[in-house]
């Protein structure tokens, strides 16, 4: 029976690879049942030959072995497919590829225990024949490795390090960092584990005191921070712990910041209709709106607006006790006018760019 041409095998993009381990030349295949693969090497610079050996395997690839190739070149590589009748395909299309020692590439100096609600996370790329890192991204997972929140794609050049803020007291965390070389290293530090455990000072403390026995000495600690604002006229006063203002504005110029994610909270009664908070550049807007007869707080960006219905006042005992339906409902005043005497919270919050508002009665 004469010998006939097998179909020409494809090699699967090798991109790089670290010759000190051995190393899967895979590729694809479409005719007789291959017994056996040839795999020629050559050199991309010189085209010598370097590596030219025969394997028997049915399985679409070639081992390489450890030490055959050099790191910091560049090679050529080929496939050809042999059947049990001897028959042969012709070498593949030649394929380009890189040989780089495996980089370095971890999260160093991040602590086992987080004593506050973020942590930075400090990455180290090092790479011995100086392949280029040309991405990588942070993640942030729960301790049941769900992905919790994630950085942006970074580029070669800029800073590698990513703080993840928000993490919840009393919980653990798994973080981790991907990343690509510029000619295709795939790179993962792996899953790091990380516990929270920090102390929370009371938000109504103005001042905590803390006894240090072995300095002698007290350390103060204060839950005041000065925000800086300017006042359109003098049509305000205070009075039960509150400030009334009629026909005027307040700006906050210092120390507020609505940067990344957040959680900002309004406490406020007898709002006029239309906007009564903006963020600088009226980036987002808050108003109140009357729509078929009821009211509701509008929150809107340039690519969203969201709607949340005023609470309706509830009805009470002369203790101050809610009143509730038979089913544990509690009672509430069905189409009330827009003068409530109750503070009401308008809380707006932004996590990874989703925005969500919620507007609720103080004690809520």
């Amino acid at each position: 029976m004469p010998l006939k041409t097998l179909a020409t095998p494809s090699i699967i993009a090798i991109g790089v690879m670290d010759p000190s381990g051995p190393y899967d030349i895979r590729f694809t295949y479409t005719d007789n049942q291959a017994v056996k693969n040839r795999a020629v090497i050559m050199d991309a610079q010189t085209y010598e030959t370097v590596y030219d050996s025969t394997q028997l395997t049915m399985k679409l690839l070639h081992t390489v072995p450890a030490g055959t190739l050099q790191t910091g070149k560049c090679y050529i590589a080929m496939v050809q497919v042999f059947d049990a009748d001897e028959n042969k395909s012709g070498l593949s299309e030649s394929t380009l590829f890189y040989c780089f020692s495996q980089p370095v590439f971890t999260i160093d100096n991040a602590p086992a225990v987080c004593k506050k609600a973020s942590i930075t996370l400090p990455l180290t790329y090092v790479q011995e024949e100086g392949e280029p890192l040309k991405s990588y991204q942070f993640f942030l997972y729960d301790a049941d490795y769900n992905m919790q929140n994630s950085s942006r794609i970074f580029f070669a050049g800029e800073d590698m390090n990513y703080t993840f803020n928000g993490l919840q007291n009393h919980c653990a965390y798994h973080y981790r960092a991907i990343g690509e070389t510029m000619h295709g290293f795939q790179l993962d530090t792996g899953y790091q584990r990380i516990t929270v455990d920090y102390n929370v000072v009371p938000t109504n403390a103005v001042l905590v005191l803390e006894n240090d026995s072995r300095h002698g000495s007290v350390a103060i600690k204060t839950n005041i921070k000065s925000i800086g604002y300017k006042l359109q006229n003098d049509n305000y006063f205070f009075s039960d712990g509150a400030v009334t203002m009629y026909d005027n504005a307040v700006t906050y110029n210092e120390g507020f910041s609505l940067d990344g994610d957040f959680s900002l909270f309004i406490e406020a009664k007898k709002l006029p209709l239309g906007v009564f908070w903006r963020a600088e550049n009226d980036a987002f807007t808050l108003r109140i709106v009357h729509i078929c007869g009821l009211y509701y707080c509008e929150f809107a960006t340039d690519n969203c607006v969201i709607y949340s219905p005023l609470p309706k006042p509830r009805i009470s005992t002369d203790d101050e006790d809610f009143l509730v339906t038979g089913s544990g409902k509690l009672l509430e005043i069905i189409n009330p006018g827009y003068d409530d005497d109750n503070f009401v919270i308008f809380e707006v919050k932004r996590i990874n760019s989703a925005y969500s508002l919620r507007t609720y009665y103080k004690f809520h």
